[in-house]
């Protein structure tokens, strides 16, 4: 097989490095970058993973705005090699002076120039643009990026029809009986374990061996039967499991759905520094071909600080391609709608109370999609 050799610029982004080694079948990696890169957890993340999946990767150290120095390594890593080996620059990442240096030496010595993204990469020797063909999965995705997972499920409607039946059901329950959901509702919410029995003068709740039952003077207004019926009701797991049937009927088996997401906590995961908030679960996870959209699902009461959470989740658990989007079962008012267009957080809300907001999911989506210029 004909030696490549991938000469690529490490910036901020470890997945721009990544594609073009999976699509262009290279054999060996040469990486260029700062003092700082090397030090840094996005070289780490991407030796470690290239080196799980059998490359060879070296790390070249030149200076940020040197010019000369990218120049001269990238001259000598040339010279290491016969002339049939085949060369190919990625001048996505570093500096400008980096990047002017290597694509130099790449004019020079006849290599191949490219310029990537998630979606696309631009051949610079023919000025095309062309779609990038891998796609990786979300456990490659978080490995590059050094983010360890905790837990995930996942999703698969075939799997979830017992708690996509009782979801539908508790929706119903909610919209024709508030106030009797909000009773309940307040009252749990201060346990960390919710019982299985509560009773007022008129309201009565039970759950047994799997069964929900709530009834008002008698009369049974909600019958569910799930295992997890306790958290679906109390928690909003509900909202989370019919916003999770919505995106898979939307992406049709094209993109990689998981839900409940945990991520392990480390020493470098982002915290806001006015807030000090650290959220390390995401709702629903969707890969939309190698760039993720973390969606959160709010069934309840939101404040602003919800906002905030979910921009730190795209900090933390994404990078600068990602995208937040926030599915509301209530309107979102005026000042949050503000808030989240001023933290970059799409949106998708229904406009009056009444109006059901599941229907509008996928023609939202794909605008949302649509939208992401990488």
């Amino acid at each position: 097989m004909k030696r490549k050799v991938y000469i690529t610029i490490l910036g901020k982004e470890v997945l721009p490095v990544y594609y073009p080694i999976e699509v262009f079948s290279v054999t060996e990696i040469y990486v260029i970058g700062t003092e700082e890169n090397h030090n840094g957890n996005v070289y780490a993340s991407l030796e470690n993973y290239c080196k799980s999946q059998g490359y060879k990767i070296h790390f070249i150290q030149v200076e940020a705005y040197n010019i000369l120095s990218t120049m001269t390594e990238c001259e000598r890593i040339h010279s290491m090699f016969d002339k049939d080996t085949e060369f190919l620059y990625n001048i996505t990442g570093g500096t400008k002076i980096m990047a002017l240096g290597a694509y130099r030496i790449a004019i020079n010595n006849n290599a191949s120039i490219i310029y990537t993204n998630s979606k696309e990469y631009i051949d610079l020797n023919t000025y095309e643009t062309k779609h990038l063909s891998c796609r990786l999965s979300n456990e490659a995705i978080f490995k590059l990026q050094g983010q360890e997972l905790k837990s995930y499920t996942k999703w698969d409607n075939s799997n979830e029809y017992e708690s996509i039946i009782a979801s539908r059901m508790i929706r119903a329950f909610i919209i024709g009986h508030y106030s009797e959901y909000k009773e309940l509702s307040d009252h749990f919410l201060q346990y960390q374990i919710i019982p299985n029995s509560y009773q007022t003068r008129s309201l009565s709740y039970s759950f047994i061996d799997g069964q929900l039952q709530v009834e008002k003077d008698g009369i049974e207004i909600l019958s569910i039967y799930s295992s997890n019926a306790k958290e679906l009701l109390f928690r909003g797991r509900w909202w989370e499991c019919l916003v999770a049937e919505a995106i898979s009927n939307w992406s049709n088996g094209q993109y990689e759905i998981w839900h409940s997401v945990v991520f392990k906590t480390t020493n470098s995961t982002y915290v806001h520094p006015q807030y000090n908030i650290l959220k390390n679960e995401v709702d629903i996870l969707v890969n939309i071909g190698n760039t993720i959209v973390f969606v959160e699902c709010k069934s309840g009461s939101l404040t602003q600080n919800e906002i905030f959470k979910m921009d730190y989740i795209k900090k933390t658990y994404g990078s600068d391609k990602s995208k937040s989007v926030l599915i509301t079962f209530r309107p979102l008012n005026a000042d949050l709608k503000d808030k989240a267009i001023e933290s970059r957080i799409s949106f998708i809300s229904p406009k009056k109370r009444e109006q059901d907001v599941l229907q509008i999911i996928p023609d939202k989506m794909d605008e949302i999609v649509n939208s992401l210029t990488l």
